[in-house]
């Protein structure tokens, strides 16, 4: 969001003053190009700032996480995205605050916590942060549909609940982002194949089990014939006999329901 980039850059204070927690976010590069009077030198050395700082004073991201002002909750937010994969435990610590985010009034700011959640899940706090984030979901999904940044995220983001709560996933849900696969002639092809290759890890997810016999029944041609993405998990070539092995490993096993095998035979 264009005001919570300028936030930072209108900044006086330098890198060196301030609050541990306002050096974080002037170390943070919001805009993908850095704040204005960030600190000198390297990526990697601004980054190794930041942890510093961050550990030094790990209590201020909730208090930021908490304030009245937008832009300032929303910089929070980004910049313990950055963090996470470095520093999780201290992140995890604010987990209540973030998930608190999802109810904001604000658009911007319940996406960036919707993001944050799901990189903080494990398997110590599934069922906790599933169940927050399904919540969230049965009301927030026709909001994003607009606002989302593109239907690739709207596809990622329902895909990554149907992959980790499948069996939690109500009816509702699942139909949307059926529909949403069915709407996007553009992504078909990237969902059949993310699909797939869910579905060759794991079967046990229902509702992933379900939409992904639907949308490979009916878009397996765009699996066959396949398409060029960056991420190096996607299959590149399937065989005809390699989805009838799929759907006969899911026919075969006890996580074929009723729906599940009518949407494999027809």
């Amino acid at each position: 969001r264009k005001d919570a980039e300028q936030f930072l850059a209108n900044r006086e204070d330098t890198v060196s003053g301030g609050t541990s927690w306002e050096r974080i976010a002037k170390l943070v590069d919001v805009s993908g190009k850095g704040a204005k009077g960030g600190a000198a030198g390297s990526g990697k050395e601004r980054f190794r700032e930041l942890l510093t700082s961050l550990k030094k004073d790990e209590k201020a991201p909730g208090a930021f996480l908490s304030n009245r002002d937008n832009n300032i909750r929303y910089v929070a937010l980004n910049t313990l995205i950055r963090v996470v994969a470095i520093e999780p435990n201290a992140v995890q610590r604010h987990r209540n605050t973030i998930l608190e985010c999802l109810r904001d009034p604000d658009i911007s700011i319940r996406r960036r916590a919707l993001d944050l959640s799901f990189t903080l899940i494990n398997e110590s706090n599934v069922r906790v942060l599933i169940r927050e984030l399904l919540a969230f979901l049965e009301v927030a999904d026709s909001e994003f549909k607009p606002t989302a940044p593109n239907k690739r995220w709207h596809v990622d983001t329902m895909l990554r609940v149907l992959t980790l709560a499948g069996n939690y996933v109500k009816e509702p849900i699942m139909a949307s982002f059926i529909r949403l696969v069915a709407t996007t002639t553009e992504l078909q092809t990237y969902a059949v194949q993310k699909l797939y290759t869910s579905l060759k890890k794991d079967i046990t997810q229902e509702s992933l089990t379900q939409a992904g016999s639907w949308c490979i029944g009916e878009y397996g041609d765009a699996l066959l014939r396949g398409g060029q993405y960056e991420e190096e998990e996607l299959v590149q070539e399937v065989k005809e006999h390699e989805i009838i092995d799929l759907f006969a490993s899911i026919l075969n096993s006890s996580y074929a329901t009723q729906v599940a095998t009518e949407y494999i035979v027809t």
